[in-house]
């Protein structure tokens, strides 16, 4: 109503933005002025990016698919309109700009490439992190380089494909959840270890029966502002550790790939 009320011509979501879109069967709305849809915060899954591009193209519109962090002023990547249907699943080219590379890995990807962490180079890349005031005059500590934390590859082209994180952040409805928090809140009662699951974050815990762990559920939920589906806890005997001592999240994240 709004749209139309305003002749509003793009609008712009994260991917749990386009499934609530496509719960009230958005793409069958007559709004002629919204020609320009955006997407980013997150991997909006391959078919709803086909969906819409599709979409966006059947009524003279285009949708962009962008990639960025808060660090680099929100954007580092985007997928041209015209790229989409060729370039499925990728987050795009750098922007003008900026450039983007792989810090070198082991792992080979199909186009011969190699994964690593994507690291981007640009204007627009934050000074530092401020975590006093004193640290407001350290100048500008990265030099216009930003180590993202998350794992991908480029493909011949340029595009940038994504295949992991390495940071401790979980997007969650549309939110981003830091794993390190819920953890720690959990290592209160016991030994704990928090993973990203499927739009929750799903916590392992060495101590409590289920009603007390419904109950810390709940009290999480609260306390992270989150709807209590967005966390599971599960009961386990032991929580799994390297070598060094520290929880090996590699295991801990195969229990979340169990049935």
């Amino acid at each position: 109503e709004a749209v139309r009320r305003h002749g509003c011509t793009s609008l712009a979501g994260v991917p749990y933005t386009y499934q609530l879109l496509e719960r009230v069967d958005y793409r069958d709305m007559e709004l002629p002025t919204l020609l320009t849809m955006q997407q980013a915060g997150g991997a909006l899954d391959r078919s709803l990016t086909q969906r819409y591009a599709e979409h966006m193209r059947a009524k003279g519109g285009r949708l962009f698919v962008m990639y960025g962090q808060t660090e680099a002023t929100a954007r580092i990547a985007y997928v041209p309109p015209e790229r989409l249907a060729d370039k499925l699943g990728s987050a795009g080219r750098a922007i003008p700009g900026g450039r983007l590379r792989i810090d070198a890995g082991s792992e080979p990807d199909t186009d011969g490439g190699v994964r690593g962490e994507v690291v981007y180079e640009g204007p627009n890349v934050m000074l530092g992190y401020a975590t006093r005031r004193e640290d407001l005059a350290a100048g500008d500590e990265l030099d216009g380089v930003l180590h993202t934390g998350d794992l991908g590859y480029l493909d011949d082209e340029g595009f940038l494909f994504l295949t992991g994180r390495s940071k401790r952040i979980a997007k969650v409805f549309g939110l981003r959840v830091n794993l390190d928090e819920i953890e720690l809140m959990l290592r209160e009662h016991g030994p704990a270890a928090a993973v990203a699951g499927n739009e929750s974050v799903l916590g392992y815990c060495a101590f409590g029966t289920d009603d007390s762990l419904g109950e810390l559920r709940a009290s999480l939920a609260r306390g992270m502002q989150l709807h209590p589906s967005a966390i599971v806890l599960k009961r386990v005997d032991d929580i799994p550790v390297t070598s060094s001592g520290k929880v090996d999240y590699r295991t801990v994240e195969s229990w979340a790939g169990r049935p």
